[in-house]
């Protein structure tokens, strides 16, 4: 029996980078996958990936800004799948480098508004369902906050908050068997993409930085440890933030 089976996952930003990683490597483990993402051509796309192998994934629209949105893909994927067992909140925005005095109020507001209040409303909107079903939510730090890189104020800094928000839901909802944890990756997505064409020594000594010496594939080497978290190899794991990052960022 495949490790997911028979659950159903909703993923935001599904349709590129770690996202889509994550979709593909939880169908292929027989979740049902909810793929919800800002531009519904890239979602249908990773949709159709998945149905070539069997696989079962229902693509929607989800600006995870808008409440609206969020209640929307929650109601929808209880009508295909009839609940909801793990929540995977990957979508982001606010990583475009900026000075610190040069961050203006709507350029960090549009970061709270996706990073933090998104990950909140979807928590809250998945909650009785992950409630009965003792689910999983994963949701995503970043290593560039745990050192502190410049330049990316409001990106690191909702991701901390992410990371406390995270710990706070597992100890709230524990009792109810919700475990949730957080994700560190370092993928080679599209936003990593960019990085390695504007700054290629940059990228050069990012790898040079990481000790087993290449940037993570998204479905190969991000994929199985979220398996790991929704799955119940994990059952006595909560409130951890789990680096997966090639050895570039040791938690102490």
């Amino acid at each position: 029996m495949k490790r997911l089976e028979g659950k159903v996952a909703i993923v935001t930003g599904a349709g590129q980078g770690v996202g889509r990683g994550i979709a593909l490597a939880f169908a292929k483990e027989g979740a049902a996958v909810v793929l919800a993402g800002r531009t519904e051509s890239k979602v249908q796309s990773v949709a159709e990936e998945i149905r070539k192998f069997s696989g079962k994934a229902l693509a929607i629209r989800c600006d995870v800004a808008k409440k609206s949105d969020i209640e929307a893909t929650v109601r929808a994927t209880v009508k295909e799948f009839g609940t909801v067992h793990i929540l995977v909140n990957n979508a982001f925005c606010g990583n475009d480098p900026m000075p610190i005095e040069e961050t203006t109020d709507d350029y960090f507001q549009a970061a709270v508004d996706t990073n933090l209040f998104g990950c909140m409303h979807l928590m809250q909107a998945c909650f009785p369902y992950l409630k009965q079903n003792r689910g999983s939510i994963i949701n995503f730090g970043t290593g560039a906050a745990l050192e502190g890189w410049p330049n990316l104020l409001t990106y690191t800094a909702t991701k901390e908050a992410i990371r406390g928000m995270t710990r706070v839901a597992a100890k709230e909802w524990g009792k109810h068997g919700i475990r949730a944890n957080c994700l560190t990756p370092q993928a080679n997505s599209p936003a990593m993409e960019v990085f390695k064409q504007r700054n290629p020594q940059g990228y050069a000594g990012l790898i040079a930085a990481t000790p087993l010496g290449y940037i993570g594939d998204c479905e190969a080497d991000i994929g199985p440890v979220a398996v790991f978290l929704a799955s119940e190899d994990s059952r006595y794991m909560t409130g951890h933030t789990l680096t997966v990052d090639g050895g570039q960022f040791v938690l102490r």
